[in-house]
């Protein structure tokens, strides 16, 4: 039942403190990564049965189950709320900002199914049951100017604009926020966006080389004007000077201690992942001391969502980490320590440097999981572009051959001849595989080499049509389709209907 502020706040903060206590954050995630496979991960988490689905499927089900618990209680919070804070709603409505990049790729790639999405209702934005027309999905809402399908080249940039337009809202939200802890969520919040920047800013020039003038216009701002004083990315742009592989040009940096380690005499260079990692640690810990420092305000349920998101991190790492059978051997191999050294860290100080070096190596060891899969999604996207790009060719090829062969006076009788008599002459085998060419044609779901195919095999029946002398009187039975119409063919495959 919702309440008035003051007594959901209260209300909130109690309940909120219970859920934390049996949270899987800070110490407590090691639990996650304790297991061997993904069953006993199941069977920890949820105290239910286990699915009886392969390896793959199982991670699946597990990461969705853990999401979907995430945002029920989530959702029970705010409830409590007669008219909750546009935080607390910005906050949740970041999937639907994530749903609407899957949604914009599938189509961008032809595809005929909506991709799995990440459901929040009743608090979305996005009219998902209007899947596939993008301008019914975001109309109604902040989103409805994002009523078009950038092309697959230009996905990225697409992306950029959502990120950009979720920042400056979620800064907004904050910044509307009429409590005593306005000013800690904004500098909680604030400091987080920057980081964010700055890894950014860091990887643009690691990664892809790119130089200052091309990283600015790239970074998130808090307003349109994309000022190089902005509170959100003036850190991000004081960095781009500072040499990559110089340790003394970054030692008095503002965020030093979130640098990787460097020993003197060994080559040193930043590290991205290592500064994403060590801050995701400390924006937990920072989101957990204000939880309890301005406990009957907006700040606990704010917290709440920051640090529970954080473990849904955390399980869907502990998951991708089983089904890709990586443990905790990677940091070892990455910090040169033996197991008789990790067995002996259970007796260490927390600020023993061998304990502090394995631990960095962990996370580290946790972002090249969340790399990798990122990068798989990446060359999974490009092969897919590439594929519609050679696809595309062969639906213009077709659709040129097409027209140009229907300029034939005797176009309609060879069709005759192809589809009866020359096909008649055919091994079964062929047959069949010409058949199943043209149905797929139909279906807009033929291969390049399909296409290619039907338009070898019609200029063979052409060929023999003209060297035909006796024709049979008798009208066969059709075994195939007639040639498809250049309008049954368009730029879009799919896959078998």
């Amino acid at each position: 039942m919702a309440m008035d502020k003051s007594a959901a706040d209260s209300y909130v903060y109690a309940k909120a403190s219970g859920m934390l206590a049996r949270s899987y954050v800070g110490e407590r995630a090691r639990q996650l990564f304790s297991f061997h496979t993904l069953q006993e991960l199941w069977a920890f988490l949820f105290k239910k049965e286990v699915p009886v689905v392969p390896e793959t499927l199982l991670a699946h089900a597990l990461e969705q189950e853990a999401f979907e618990r995430f945002i029920y209680d989530y959702k029970k919070l705010v409830g409590n709320y007669s008219e909750p804070d546009s935080i607390v709603l910005t906050l949740l409505r970041s999937f639907d900002y994530e749903n609407l990049k899957d949604i914009s790729a599938s189509l961008s790639l032809g595809e005929k199914k909506i991709p799995d999405i990440q459901k929040i209702s009743p608090f979305n934005i996005i009219n998902y049951d209007k899947w596939p027309d993008i301008a019914s999905v975001t109309s109604g809402g902040p989103l409805s100017w994002y009523n078009g399908i950038p092309p697959v080249s230009e996905q990225h940039l697409a992306n950029y604009k959502l990120d950009c337009h979720y920042i400056m809202s979620l800064w907004n939200a904050a910044k509307q926020l009429h409590s005593s802890c306005r000013e800690k969520i904004l500098k909680l919040i604030g400091e987080k966006i920057r980081i964010d920047n700055i890894v950014w800013a860091i990887r643009l020039r690691f990664y892809y080389k790119m130089q200052r003038e091309e990283i600015i216009p790239l970074l998130a701002y808090s307003t349109e004007k994309k000022e190089s004083s902005d509170p959100l990315a003036y850190e991000a742009i004081k960095t781009l000077d500072l040499e990559l592989d110089n340790y003394d040009a970054w030692k008095n940096w503002k965020y030093s201690r979130l640098l990787n380690p460097h020993e003197e005499g060994v080559v040193w260079t930043i590290d991205p992942r290592w500064i994403s990692n060590s801050y995701k640690s400390l924006y937990v810990k920072k989101a957990y001391k204000l939880f309890h420092k301005y406990p009957f305000t907006a700040c606990p349920i704010v917290c709440w969502f920051i640090i529970k998101r954080n473990e849904l991190d955390n399980i869907r790492t502990a998951s991708e980490s089983l089904r890709l059978s990586i443990d905790s051997s990677q940091a070892m191999q990455m910090t040169g320590l033996t197991q008789d050294d990790i067995d002996a860290m259970e007796y260490m100080d927390d600020d023993d440097p061998k304990k502090q070096t394995y631990q960095y190596a962990i996370e580290t060891a946790k972002a090249n999981i969340r790399e990798n899969m990122r990068n798989l999604m990446a060359q999974r996207q490009q092969m897919a572009a590439q594929f519609m790009q050679v696809h595309q060719q062969s639906v213009n090829d077709y659709n040129n051959f097409y027209r140009e062969q229907t300029q034939d006076p005797h176009f309609s009788d060879v069709v005759n001849f192809a589809t009866n008599d020359y096909f008649e002459q055919l091994a079964p085998a062929k047959q069949q595989t010409i058949a199943a060419s043209y149905a797929r044609i139909e279906k807009n779901v033929a291969s390049p080499a399909e296409i290619q195919l039907i338009m070898d095999y019609f200029r063979e029946a052409k060929a023999a049509y003209s060297g035909h002398t006796s024709k049979k009187s008798a009208t066969k039975v059709k075994q195939a389709s007639a040639m498809p119409r250049a309008d049954q063919v368009s730029g879009a495959a799919g896959g078998d209907k």
